[in-house]
């Protein structure tokens, strides 16, 4: 389908000085608001034009008429009036960058570039994008009536609104002038929709129209409507004078308006701790907690659909042991059938199946299924975590266990069932005679899980305690020196002379194994000399020790053959 576009005191010297400065500063602000005065063109963007052509100028943000253009050697410079003055380039004369300067009696004078050369082609591109002003060029997403937001996906029967942009073939916006020829005008086809050239819903097959005698905008708005779901194929045709191009499609897509809802689609919740406390089996807490399932709908097609005021939910819970609950039926466990908006601070409706609990709510997993109306069920889960029963500590080294360096403690936290706990203090301390020292504070569990740093203070074995309501795990790690000195005790390769034939060895004592598997990949067999003969020997075939191979010992001094 077509559519086309026309478009706070001191004394009082004091405070008269400080309200001078106000003043000041106000004027000063308000200036700097103010856009500076510069020269604009009503006939090329761009201020390229080509050998013989003109250009038209005046003065924006300022009293154009107060301003006098100067001439330019090469041009004829004709002052239309007060402020508006033609440039024409003289043809055959130099061309290149000249400076246009417009003078002022106080003020300081503007300058612009001014190029003549290969000014382009005026039309040679044109595309269509998403409108971010309705037709009569007022920004969207101010209130207004019409006000649509930027998106190229809408409802069925509502409009979305587009520009279509010409360009040049330097791809700045095309001069568009208010004479017939120099007028730009566009076409829009909308193919399995209808489109409008203002901001009205049209389902009109054809329309036609140009920019019009008095605006110079190398940009048109329309709006494009579908009556039911489905894609709209748009692209349009632009034209100034007897130039003409065509657009790149551009899909538009309208969904279906939904209709009341039908199906129900319901969340599993994470675990759930008693108002932030653990909930203890046959305790008296009496804080509450709730556990909030979430809650969306879709119509009989399948659409999304709104759950509004009037909506009936119901819901159904079972408890760890499978059997039904109903309201207050279970102590502890309270049903909420539905609660439209959860979260009043939230724009829009937070819509949620509630349970509330009570601190001798049993632990386990809870079962609640939802529906509206005698519609389809869903069915989501919710687990209630009990007093902690077991606590795995585990303790992470990543950047040594020398003097000074930091550990990472960390607490797993389980119930009876073995679920994760819900959030639950956890006191991390170092055994007795530990060389560690904890940093930061104590947390709770987050997804069963807390952690703490501690620094290495010197050399031993480190005792890691974490507890949570009285049950306790421990870990242990060695730090400081004696894991350095066994780390330096070990050979390495700079122990031997040289890594092949015949080498001294001048490291600790080591076993011929273990000087093999150092030597990995640069020798599979090693000889040991008594100053005159070779006396033994120790080999690998395939990855195992050769027949007749002796895994003997070699000591600092020992001459070997090493080989391969």
């Amino acid at each position: 389908m077509i559519g086309t576009l026309a478009r706070k005191r001191t004394n009082l010297a004091a405070f008269a000085v400080l309200a001078a400065l106000a003043v000041a500063l106000f004027a000063a602000t308000a200036l700097s608001q103010t856009p500076a005065p510069a020269i604009s063109s009503s006939d090329d963007s761009d201020f390229i034009i080509g050998d013989g052509q003109s250009i038209t100028v005046t003065v924006d943000n300022a009293t154009a008429s107060e301003y006098t253009f100067q001439p330019i050697f090469g041009f004829v410079l004709t002052q239309e009036t007060p402020g508006i003055g033609i440039y024409r380039h003289q043809a055959g004369a130099p061309q290149g960058d000249f400076t246009i300067r417009a003078t002022h009696a106080t003020a300081d004078t503007l300058e612009e570039n001014l190029t003549v050369g290969d000014p382009g082609t005026n039309l040679d591109s044109a595309s269509v994008k998403l409108a971010t002003t309705n037709a009569a060029g007022d920004t969207r997403g101010t209130g207004a009536a019409d006000d649509k937001p930027e998106t190229d996906t809408a409802t069925a029967g509502s409009v979305i609104f587009i520009e279509v942009e010409a360009l040049n073939s330097r791809d700045k916006a095309s001069n568009v002038g208010t004479a017939a020829t120099s007028q730009l005008s566009v076409t829009v086809f909308a193919v399995g929709g209808g489109v409008s050239n203002d901001d009205s819903v049209s389902t009109v097959g054809s329309a036609s129209g140009n920019n019009g005698s008095t605006a110079q905008d190398n940009t048109i708005n329309f709006g494009v409507t579908r009556a039911n779901a489905g894609t709209v194929r748009v692209f349009a045709v632009a034209t100034i004078g007897s130039a003409t191009v065509q657009t790149e499609d551009f899909t538009l897509t309208f969904t279906a308006v939904a209709t009341a809802p039908a199906n129900l689609s319901i969340e599993d919740a994470g675990a759930v701790a008693q108002g932030g406390t653990m909930i203890d089996v046959g305790g008296t807490d009496t804080a509450v907690t709730r556990a909030n399932l979430s809650i969306s709908a879709t119509d009989s097609a399948g659409v999304t659909a709104a759950l509004v005021s009037g909506t009936v939910v119901t819901a159904t819970l079972k408890g760890p042991d499978d059997k039904d609950i109903t309201d207050n039926s279970l102590s502890g466990v309270e049903l909420t059938d539905y609660v439209l908006d959860n979260d009043a601070n939230t724009a829009g409706d937070q819509s949620v199946v509630q349970v509330t609990l009570l601190g001798n709510a049993a632990p386990g997993e809870y079962t609640v299924t939802a529906r509206i109306g005698t519609n389809p069920t869903d069915t989501a889960t919710f687990i209630v975590t009990g007093s902690p029963t077991s606590v795995d500590v585990s303790i992470e080294a990543a950047d040594g266990t020398g003097l000074g360096d930091q550990l990472t403690a960390t607490a797993t936290v389980k119930d009876v069932n073995g679920n994760l706990v819900a959030p639950v203090d956890v006191a991390f301390t170092v055994g007795t005679g530990s060389p560690a020292t904890f940093v930061g504070v104590d947390s709770k569990t987050k997804d069963g899980v807390a952690s703490r740093s501690a620094v290495i203070t010197g050399s031993g074995v480190i005792t890691v305690i974490a507890t949570a309501n009285g049950v306790s795990g421990v870990a242990v790690i060695a730090a400081g020196g004696a894991a350095d000195d066994a780390e330096a005790d070990a050979p390495s390769l700079s122990d031997f002379s040289r890594t092949s034939g015949v080498a001294s060895y001048t490291g600790p004592d080591a076993t011929a194994s273990d000087l093999l598997a150092l030597l990995a990949g640069r020798a599979t067999i090693i000889w040991l000399s008594d100053g005159e003969n070779w006396t033994a020997y120790y080999a690998l075939i395939d990855g195992s020790e050769a027949p007749g191979s002796s895994n003997f010992t070699v000591t600092s001094g020992d001459v070997l053959y090493i080989g391969n």
